[in-house]
């Protein structure tokens, strides 16, 4: 596999999946009182793009880490006020309760163990706080017509290949209560058609690619997705559920 995204490619990226889902956050943040809080967590902040807009929707202090320190020097100048800390998610170097919201989008899916990320969250959010997961995808709950198994069951299986849990959405509600929160869930589904998917699979052509190839092998992972481009424009449609999850964390006596 040839493509090695670098900080600028990824914050493209990035930028592009955050635009996709800035209307279910938007709503999110203000279930979640972002404006009021006073210091704020940002895991798995990659580039630092949503970060960046959760700093300027709040007078408090924002954090954002990461465990890459390339994507957090991108971040750090492109986003200058909001802290950048490399840690690893498992073993966040704040004390318990330093924050009265934690936030995280596209993130669990990639975690090595998203339990204990969850829980690592939980102890640095402050009693009475809020932790949000704004957007994690869930594969298996995919619709496509016409339907095209070897192209979204490769591309499934390439993120499992990355590490990544093509099906965290489903599992958003589950994780949040088993660490203690008050937890609500939601789900979000748009569908992808014509031009809208054309435009879609251009911006994440290489991306795609990359997955493809990790299942198929180069020419056949070409094949595949040359027919997928040849059924977007024919106007096929495409359909990913995104779930949130919002948990409280309980006050002493249990009272929430």
């Amino acid at each position: 596999m040839s493509f090695a995204p670098g900080p600028v490619e990824t914050a493209a990226f990035m930028a592009a999946q955050a635009a996709r889902t800035a209307p279910m956050r938007r709503h999110l943040y203000r279930k979640a009182s972002l404006a009021r809080r006073s210091r704020v967590l940002d895991v798995g902040c990659g580039t630092g793009g949503v970060t960046a807009e959760i700093a300027a929707a709040t007078a408090g202090g924002v954090v954002g880490v990461d465990r890459d320190a390339g994507l957090l020097e991108y971040a750090a100048s492109a986003c200058g006020t909001a802290e950048f800390v490399q840690a690893d998610c498992e073993r966040l170097p704040f004390p318990d309760g330093a924050f009265d919201m934690v936030t995280c989008h596209f993130f669990l899916m990639w975690a090595r163990d998203a339990g204990a990320a969850v829980r690592e969250m939980v102890r640095v959010l402050e009693p009475g706080g809020v932790l949000l997961a704004a957007a994690e995808p869930d594969y298996g709950g995919l619709v496509e017509y016409p339907e095209h198994p070897e192209y979204s069951g490769s591309v499934k299986r390439g993120l499992l290949l990355r590490g990544a849990d093509p099906l965290a959405g489903r599992k958003l509600g589950s994780l949040f209560r088993s660490a203690g929160l008050g937890t609500r869930t939601g789900v979000s589904a748009t569908p992808w058609e014509g031009d809208v998917l054309s435009r879609e699979y251009a911006s994440r052509a290489e991306w795609i690619r990359a997955d493809l190839e990790l299942v198929l092998g180069p020419d056949r992972a070409e094949e595949v997705f040359e027919r997928e481009l040849r059924y977007a424009a024919g106007g096929k449609t495409v359909m990913v559920p995104l779930y949130w999850a919002m948990g409280a964390k309980p006050l002493p006596g249990g009272v929430d």
